[in-house]
């Protein structure tokens, strides 16, 4: 009996040891963003730079001579890009992870790429949109950075 008393005491403290131990508190390296934020707002661009090794950064909106450009994202998995109110172009996007997989015209990166582009969602709030994508072309890494502001 004392025997049995005995192990059984030492599989509970085992039992104990292992679960205090497991990694309950283990960060998720990529967020679960939900599309529906992108919906709900019209987004403002206040920033779009490209960057490439070697060379000057490249401010795409000021070819828009300080006009305002937004997005708007529909629930029907298509967006319309705005130039001081006016329709510019519209394409179609898709939210899967913590990617936005679009035919954006007004990325630079995508103009010269046959196919939608997949940008990182590295910040997604009520107020605000990070938009990150990252391409090495002849060991030149270029990369796109779109900032937006909920308007």
């Amino acid at each position: 009996m004392l025997k049995q008393s005995y192990l059984l005491s030492l599989l509970a403290a085992f039992v104990l040891v292992f679960t205090s131990c497991s990694k309950d508190d283990k960060d998720d390296p990529t967020p679960r963003i939900d599309g529906k934020q992108l919906q709900n707002h019209e987004w403002v661009v206040t920033e779009h730079i490209v960057k490439a090794t070697d060379e000057e950064d490249y401010d795409v909106l000021a070819e828009y001579d300080g006009n305002e450009v937004t997005f708007e994202f529909k629930e029907n998995g298509e967006y319309t890009i705005y130039v001081d109110g006016e329709h510019f172009s519209e394409g179609s996007y898709e939210v899967k992870g913590d990617k936005l997989n679009w035919d954006c015209q007004l990325s630079v990166i995508g103009q010269t790429m046959e196919d939608e582009t997949s940008f990182t969602i590295s910040e997604l709030s009520n107020s605000k949109l990070k938009l990150t994508y990252s391409v090495k072309v002849q060991n030149v890494t270029v990369t796109e950075n779109i900032a937006m502001n909920a308007k």
